[in-house]
């Protein structure tokens, strides 16, 4: 229903490397959607979305349709959406296929050995990782605002994608009039180095609303550490636990599936596993 919303759909191809222009390119797909009632001479806005190596423009329709983008991105503006450097639909795309990589890490050596294997290839076409980074998304943005002739802006950036604002801010805050930082990422936090503390406490938290259980569940990881079950491993384990306390569902339904997974039932994990290759590798690693 919205299709007649989509204005442009572009490509803007910029330097890998600014300082050397005539080098490798990347191509940057930029999708710009506008207000349901035509022009309202409001302040545009583009749009950052997380990672590092998330992407946003080959599920658009339904980002748009979620609840929470409903209420929150106005109808009266135009909105830019745009896929990084390097992810998405992006290219190149610095994707080294299904591996074990969340905001946990790189779960298993054979995975972080592949991910070695596919840097090196990257590097062998040209691609040079130094420029894969919020500054230089940064620099990005500005040409994004500058093709699309937008003299004035207001940036809505969404975890990751509020480091990219503030690195506009903080580098090239040239036509921005506003920011909205949305789960805020900001450049002091060094990675997810706390994530491991932040979990554990969480989980604890989570667990003795069950009495016992938390001592149940510390017994099966031990248990599985000496001896791996089918399908999984502690390592497994360790990432599920970050990715479903991201969510609201996974909150809920945490103290069920634990007490599923402890029971026999490895359900929460193979469906985790199948569906956790979401960050494309080389972006999210590059930073």
């Amino acid at each position: 229903p919205d299709a007649e919303r989509y204005r442009y759909c572009v490509v803007l191809i910029v330097p890998q490397d600014r300082a050397q222009p005539g080098g490798k390119t990347v191509t940057i797909p930029i999708v710009t959607m506008r207000p349901l009632a035509g022009d309202t001479g409001k302040t545009p806005i583009i749009y950052l979305h997380g990672g590092p190596g998330g992407a946003t423009l080959a599920q658009l329709p339904r980002l748009i349709a979620r609840p929470w983008a409903q209420e929150t991105l106005p109808n009266d503006r135009t909105i830019v959406f745009f896929d990084q450097r390097g992810s998405g639909l992006s290219t190149p795309r610095l994707d080294c296929g299904a591996l074990s990589l969340t905001d946990a890490g790189i779960a298993n050596d054979a995975d972080l050995a592949a991910f070695d294997r596919c840097a090196q290839d990257w590097k062998a076409q040209g691609v040079d990782f130094a420029h894969y980074n919020s500054k230089t998304i940064a620099d990005d943005v500005q040409d994004i605002a500058q093709a699309l002739k937008i003299a004035q802006f207001d940036l809505y950036g969404v975890s990751y994608g509020t480091r990219v604002a503030l690195a506009v801010a903080q580098y090239r805050p040239q036509g921005v009039r506003a920011m909205v930082l949305d789960s805020p990422y900001p450049p002091e936090a060094k990675g997810t180095e706390d994530l491991p503390q932040i979990t554990a406490a969480q989980t604890r938290h989570l667990l003795r609303r069950t009495p016992g259980l938390a001592d149940r569940f510390a017994a099966k990881l031990a248990q599985w550490e000496r001896t791996p079950p089918a399908g999984f491993t502690v390592d497994d384990v360790g990432q599920y636990l970050v990715d479903t306390l991201y969510s609201a569902d996974g909150v809920a339904n945490f103290t069920a599936n634990i007490t599923a997974l402890i029971n026999g039932d490895p359900a929460i994990m193979t469906t985790f596993i199948a569906e956790r290759s979401g960050y494309v590798e080389g972006q999210n690693i590059a930073h």
